[in-house]
């Protein structure tokens, strides 16, 4: 009995953590051998008993009904265990697929110190700012973006991130590589050969992106 516990508390870990959508049958066979194991000391009971027929036929009604209820607990239990799983498994893909939504063209995400140095001779780097209420809605224009045949690749810089910090400031100050460069905000850099050649900052980063969706 201990060893079915523990067996279905494992599985039901296991389902939850790597969002198995079907249930091992080994659990259902565990319940049928337990459910007969249960019937069989109720049997037993019965038959060590030296009792009159009369009071052997109502221990017999009475473990009948015991039997009956036991099974009628089990096959709830194990149909509660159903569903709940069931309910996880439905939320964490409802979750997952709506994070997959901004995180399509996330293919890399790098510091601004590596902002140059991409192995792509020309590239975009979306720095941005998971504070921003603009940032969900870039990042859908860049998840369509992503799927056009000819995009460039596109990498990613949190300016949050503390590693970044020096190169955050009230002030945007950029120029063609990395001297002096600061940002104030969400900024969209293209990099060709080595060096900055576009850069677009406050609603100019939505212009831009609309225009890469768009052409």
């Amino acid at each position: 009995m201990l060893y079915l516990v523990r067996y279905v508390l494992n599985r039901f870990s296991k389902i939850i953590i790597n969002k198995e959508r079907k249930l091992d049958g080994n659990i259902f066979l565990f319940c049928f051998i337990f459910g007969i194991i249960i019937v069989v000391m109720e049997v037993r009971k019965i038959k060590k008993k030296r009792q009159t027929p009369t009071l052997i036929e109502e221990e017999t009604s009475y473990s009948l009904k015991s039997i009956i209820g036991i099974v009628v607990v089990i096959a709830i239990v194990f149909v509660g265990f159903y569903f709940l799983t069931t309910i996880v498994v439905n939320n964490q893909s409802t979750n997952n697929t709506d994070t997959n939504i901004t995180e399509d063209y996330q293919t890399e995400k790098i510091l601004f110190g590596q902002l140059l140095t991409r192995k792509e001779s020309e590239y975009y780097v979306y720095a941005y700012d998971e504070t921003s209420k603009s940032h969900s809605l870039y990042s859908q224009y860049l998840t369509e973006y992503s799927k056009k045949d000819n995009a460039l690749e596109v990498y990613r810089i949190d300016i949050n991130d503390g590693m970044n910090k020096e190169y955050v400031s009230n002030k945007s100050n950029i120029g063609t590589d990395l001297t002096d460069l600061q940002v104030s905000g969400i900024t969209l850099f293209k990099i060709k050969d080595g060096q900055i050649v576009e850069s677009y900052t406050g609603v100019l980063v939505g212009n831009a992106l609309k225009k890469l969706v768009s052409n």
